[in-house]
C-alpha cells in the first residue's frame, strides 16, 4: 500500500538553528507528496503607559514594528527558497501571540501536522523546567511526532543530499516499535537504517525473529540496513557512542511522554542521550493519545 504524504510543520525564525531546522525538512520530506508548513510566529508585547498600570488585556498587546518588518522578509526569502528548491506542496503561516509556543503547538494541531520540526538552544533540565523553552512547550503540547535541532556552531545550514542516514534506538517497547515505523516512512530506496538495541541479557530468539522480520521488510524497500545489539553498558551511554561513531543525519527514538518534573527527577534516555549529541538532530515519536 502507497504511504500517504506527511504534513511537516517547521517553526522558523531565519536564525542559524532556524535555517537547519528547514534545510533537514527539505532533505528528509517527498517533496512530489508530502505538505511543508513554515510557520513564522511573532511575539506580542504589552502595551504599558504607566509603571502603575494593569497588566492589558491581550487585546492591547502589539507586535513591534521592527518585528514586522524581518517577517516581511522572512516571507520574501522562503519564497525564493521555495522557488529555487523546486518546493510546491508549500504554504508560509504568520501568527502573533504572547505566547509563541502554545500558538505554534496550536497552529501545528490546526494543520494536522504529522512531524514537527523545531530548534532548541540547548538550556538545561532544571533551566527549562523554571524558565521553559520553545521547543519544550512544542514537545509537551502537540501529539505529532518531533525533529528537534541543536543550536550548533560546528554545523552549517547546508542542504541534505540523499541517501541519508537514520538511527533508530529500539527496546522492543510500543513506542519504539512506532518510532520505527516513522523511520520507514521518512526513509528511502537507498538510504541507510541503523537499528540498535542495548539490553542486559542476550535478546531471545523471539525477539531475534522479529527483528529479522523487521529488516528483512525494510530492505525490501531497497534500504541498506543494519541491526546492532549492544549487551551490558548504559542505555544512554552506549546510544550515544554508537551514534557518535556513525554521524547519522538524524537520531530516531520514542518517547515515555514524562512530564517535566518526572524528567528531572528520573530521567529519561531520550533526553539524556540529546543533551549529549548537540550536532545530531533527533525525532521524537510519540504513543497515540
Amino acid at each position: 500500500m502507497e504511504e500517504k504524504g506527511q504534513v511537516f510543520s517547521v517553526a522558523y525564525d531565519g536564525s542559524d538553528v532556524g535555517r537547519r531546522c528547514l534545510e533537514m525538512t527539505l532533505g528528509v520530506m517527498d517533496k512530489d507528496v508530502d505538505v511543508l508548513n513554515v510557520i513564522i510566529a511573532l511575539k506580542k508585547l504589552p502595551v504599558i503607559t504607566s509603571l502603575e498600570a494593569d497588566m492589558p488585556d491581550e487585546s492591547h498587546w502589539i507586535v513591534p514594528l521592527e518585528t514586522k518588518e524581518v517577517a516581511a522578509k522572512l516571507e520574501v526569502d522562503l519564497m525564493d527558497i521555495f522557488t529555487v528548491r523546486k518546493v510546491q506542496n508549500a504554504k508560509i503561516h504568520l501568527l502573533a501571540s504572547p505566547d509563541v509556543g502554545l500558538a505554534i503547538a496550536q497552529t501545528a494541531s490546526d494543520l494536522k501536522t504529522d512531524i514537527l520540526v523545531s530548534g532548541c538552544r540547548g538550556i538545561g533540565t532544571l533551566e527549562k523546567l523554571l524558565s521553559g523553552s520553545t521547543s519544550d512547550t512544542l514537545l509537551h503540547n502537540t501529539q505529532s511526532a518531533m525533529i528537534i535541532v541543536q543550536q550548533s556552531s560546528d554545523v552549517p545550514a547546508l542542504p541534505l543530499e540523499r541517501p541519508l542516514h537514520f538511527v533508530v534506538a529500539y527496546d522492543g517497547s510500543e513506542s519504539a516499535r512506532i518510532a520505527l515505523g516513522k523511520a520507514g516512512i521518512l526513509g528511502r530506496p537507498g538510504d541507510k537504517l541503523s537499528v540498535v538495541t542495548v539490553v542486559a541479557d542476550p535478546p531471545s530468539a523471539e525477539a531475534r525473529a522479529e527483528m529479522d522480520s523487521i529488516t528483512e521488510d525494510f530492505k525490501q524497500r531497497k534500504m541498506d540496513v543494519e541491526y546492532d545489539v549492544i549487551q551490558g553498558g548504559d542505555p544512554s551511554d552506549e546510544i550515544v557512542r554508537y551514534v557518535t561513531e556513525r554521524e547519522p543525519h538524524l537520531l530516531v527514538t520514542g518517547s515515555r511522554g514524562l512530564n517535566a518534573l518526572q524528567r528531572l527527577f528520573l530521567g529519561s534516555v531520550s533526553e539524556t542521550v540529546f543533551s549529549r549529541l548537540p550536532n545530531t538532530p533527533v525525532l521524537i515519536v510519540k504513543k497515540p493519545a
